[in-house]
């Protein structure tokens, strides 16, 4: 049990709201639109699939940045290897058991899909996997060549959400797109503040995120953009398709304090501020959606 405890906390549950916020948004999107069925066992494939592919990742990029030398006792997030509270290859058998148990849920959905004559829940679901396992695994190493940023914003975007939508209606649903952007650039903004504050030590290890090669400065920016855009995607979203989405502005004044505090003393953890603006906005945005469907706007 105490084995158990210690390769729990280092898949980070913590961090799960980032697969729980896109798929809870979908759903509710999939309800207000279609009728489609919310406490489904459909539902819960997805829940499934989403967070265990997440804490596969998280414990696959601790075992490449301990292995590359990205985490030490000086740099770590988590500090389950540095602190040898698990084993590396206990993280590898974990992550590989994790992946192996998406796998076989999302499997009937799969053949489901190639049952019905098509082909697009494998389309979703492999690349979502593959940029899941080599975010920090060779040979793409996505997150030390510049890529982590656009395979996060993908991966907890528009591939989860289309994933989502695909197990609850059975078809693409274009409709989810502008909605993937907020959640998407929230998402990103964790990991992009997390990079920021990490711009010194990822360097040294020669880990070429995007902060490290645009610098602190312009990274400060982007990440102001990321959390500005949200706001003007929810803008959007509430004029154009969910009225109630129009809730999401009560999370502002949070957003508005992160954007105050945007320097350097202050990025200790603004990766964890940005985690609770996310799941704020996302909670928010939800229900926005469920009560655009009551008011028929």
């Amino acid at each position: 049990m105490d084995a158990f405890k210690r390769y729990t906390v280092a898949s980070r549950p913590w961090t799960f709201t980032a697969s729980v916020i896109p798929i809870a948004v979908t759903a509710a999107l999939c309800k207000k639109e279609l009728g489609a069925e919310l406490f489904s066992m459909n539902l819960l494939s997805a829940l499934i699939v989403g967070i265990g592919c997440q804490a596969a990742s998280n414990l696959t990029n601790s075992y490449y940045d301990f292995k590359y030398g990205v985490d030490n006792k000086f740099s770590s997030g988590d500090r389950s290897l540095v602190e040898k509270k698990i084993s590396p290859s206990g993280a590898l058998v974990s992550s590989s058991l994790l992946y192996l148990v998406v796998t076989m849920v999302a499997l009937p959905h799969l053949w489901q899909s190639i049952a019905r004559g098509g082909s697009e829940v494998a389309w979703v679901f492999l690349p979502g996997m593959a940029l899941a396992y080599f975010y920090t695994a060779g040979p793409y190493n996505l997150k030390y060549h510049c890529l982590g940023d656009l395979a996060i914003f993908l991966a907890f975007g528009p591939l989860l959400m289309q994933f989502t939508a695909l197990l609850l209606t059975g078809s693409v649903q274009w409709q989810l797109m502008s909605y993937t952007l907020p959640v998407g650039l929230l998402t990103e903004a964790i990991l992009h503040a997390n990079n920021t504050r990490d711009i010194k030590t990822d360097s040294k290890a020669g880990a070429n995120t995007l902060a490290t090669v645009m610098g602190y400065q312009v990274s400060v920016v982007l990440l102001a953009v990321m959390i500005i855009g949200a706001y003007v995607a929810a803008a959007w979203i509430t004029w154009a398709e969910s009225c109630g989405a129009g809730i999401t502005f009560l999370s502002l004044p949070v957003a508005l304090m992160i954007l105050k505090d945007l320097s350097p003393k202050k990025l200790v953890n603004m990766d964890e501020r940005c985690a609770q603006l996310h799941l704020l906005f996302g909670v928010l945005l939800t229900l926005g959606i469920s009560i655009s469907s009551y008011l028929g706007c």
